[in-house]
């Protein structure tokens, strides 16, 4: 047998974007006849597939490409006469008041076609066709398609249909694609094993996309890998997929600002590389941050589905990074936030009640608010990178700002202080509702201590799931490119993405020489 024919699509070169149009649809009729006398063909102008019956003089179902990450020709060699079937994978957008619909009639799905197997939620999910922060956010459901072909057919009109499929759905994928993935068996509710297992892997074999797995033994394990990685195993991956929290992301980035081989290898990795994250932590901010972009909810199916339609269309967008420099010393490498004052109280002290899992962050804030500490400091900000000045740099942390006309200064007692580069802090905290992933700046959320009372608190944190703090007349946004935060006492907290830094002066900057290549962004 031709060995071809178990992967349809061998000695097969996807087209370029510009020549993606229904000329790579096969042309013998625009359609392929199967077992039960229904057809398939596509709509150049929908970009879908339609299916009809026997006598095509109706239409029995619409699959949306947009919808569909794969697709294969499977064979059944050891039937007489041997069976084949085409597979198309498919994870349903759900419209809101209406359900998926599969017309049984021209196809069979398989046993857990209908099911969520594919979704183990490791952290809560919203209420499908519910509004958050302003969207409307759709849940998808796992809906493969078996379409049986003639017995005796034959299979060069199938090959082309698998092959076209696949280009239409991941359209500008030139070459295959091949990732690195880490689990971390530890993070969150510890269920990072079982969506790797049950939804990362299945989907990536969906897409026909290659995998080596790393599973974390330590919690420095990923750091170590990363920062010693070699040119040649960089040469090897096209993406990064993190299936756990922020934490674990963070660690990898800082690795590779910290690379063995200095500079030039961080740069190769950022630019050679994309990342993707799995929801599988306890805050899991970035994950939910990029389904809300993208009008998902967040489950681990619908974060991996993000994922590969960007990879699959090697379609990943930039975003910021920041720059951060400690009072130790140290520098760092940010995506999401920094807070300092009540958030960062919160974050940080409940760790101790880890066992209450989520729950731990809603009873230590009702303390906090009891208990409320307000911070004396001082912050700095610069509004824009100067003009013209191409080789620009932060000042050190040690040198005076006041002298800068570039940068203003607010001094005031502080009960909140965060600065953010996403839309969400975590699964349910829309931190920033006006931040965007590749917008350049920081959007940092104030609150001065003479401006705020208790039931100002209250009603914020209740409102942070939908975003609505943004609206408060004690909440004040201060949109910048670079800060500096000088708080005033020795004691309280810094959180840097969810890790703690050193209790003093700090200061960040949005990188200039590029962000992370962020799928699903």
């Amino acid at each position: 047998m031709d060995p071809s024919l178990m992967d349809p699509l061998m000695e097969y070169t996807t087209p370029g974007t510009d020549e993606l149009n229904s000329s790579i649809w096969p042309d013998f009729n625009d359609t392929v006849q199967f077992s039960d006398g229904t057809t398939i063909s596509y709509n150049q102008f929908t970009d879908s597939l339609s299916i009809r019956d026997a006598g095509n003089t109706s239409l029995l179902n619409s699959i949306k490409l947009s919808d569909v990450i794969g697709c294969d020709l499977e064979l059944d060699l050891l039937a007489a006469p041997f069976s084949a079937s085409i597979q198309i994978y498919r994870y349903e957008r759900i419209i809101p008041n209406s359900s998926a619909s599969c017309s049984s009639c021209m196809c069979s799905s398989s046993s857990s076609s209908r099911n969520n197997d594919n979704e183990l939620p490791t952290t809560p999910t919203t209420t499908t066709n519910t509004k958050e922060g302003h969207k409307r956010l759709f849940k998808r459901v796992k809906s493969h398609l078996t379409l049986p072909l003639q017995p005796t057919m034959d299979l060069a009109g199938p090959r082309s249909i698998v092959r076209s499929i696949r280009a239409l759905s991941l359209a500008k994928s030139t070459s295959p694609r091949r990732v690195l993935t880490f689990v971390n068996p530890f993070s969150g509710s510890k269920t990072a094993m079982a969506i790797n297992d049950n939804v990362l892997e299945p989907m990536l074999r969906e897409s026909n996309i290659e995998f080596t797995s790393l599973v974390t033994k330590s919690e420095n394990h990923a750091y170590e890998y990363m920062s010693k990685i070699t040119s040649e195993e960089v040469d090897t991956f096209d993406g990064i997929i993190v299936v756990s929290g922020d934490g674990l992301l963070y660690s990898i980035l800082n690795a590779i600002q910290n690379h063995v081989g200095g500079v030039e290898m961080r740069d190769r990795i950022m630019k050679k590389i994309s990342f993707g994250i799995v929801n599988a932590g306890s805050g899991n901010g970035l994950a939910k941050s990029i389904t809300y972009a993208n009008g998902e909810n967040l489950t681990p199916m619908q974060c991996v589905f993000c994922i590969l339609k960007a990879l699959g269309s090697n379609s990943s967008n930039t975003s910021d990074l920041a720059t951060y420099d400690s009072c130790d010393g140290k520098t760092f490498t940010s995506f999401l936030s920094l807070s300092w004052g009540i958030i960062a109280d919160v974050d940080l002290e409940s760790e101790v009640f880890r066992f209450l899992g989520p729950l731990r962050l809603d009873c230590y804030a009702v303390w906090r608010m009891l208990s409320l500490r307000r911070y004396q400091g001082k912050f700095s900000y610069m509004e824009e990178f100067p003009t013209g000045e191409k080789e620009w740099e932060m000042p050190r942390l040690n040198e005076d700002l006041e002298s800068k006309s570039e940068w203003k200064t607010i001094e005031d007692s502080f009960v909140c202080f965060w600065a953010c580069n996403t839309t969400h802090a975590s699964y349910d905290i829309m931190s920033s509702p006006h931040s965007e992933f590749n917008d350049g700046v920081f959007q940092i959320l104030l609150i001065r201590g003479k401006k705020v009372g208790r039931a100002d608190l209250v009603k914020m944190f209740l409102g942070m799931e939908n975003g609505e703090q943004a609206s408060m007349d004690c909440v004040e946004f201060v949109k910048c490119v670079a800060y500096r935060v000088e708080p005033g006492g020795s004691r309280g907290n810094l959180s840097l993405d969810g890790e703690k830094l050193a209790y003093g002066k700090v200061q960040g900057v949005i990188k200039r020489d590029g962000g992370m290549r962020l799928l699903g962004s």
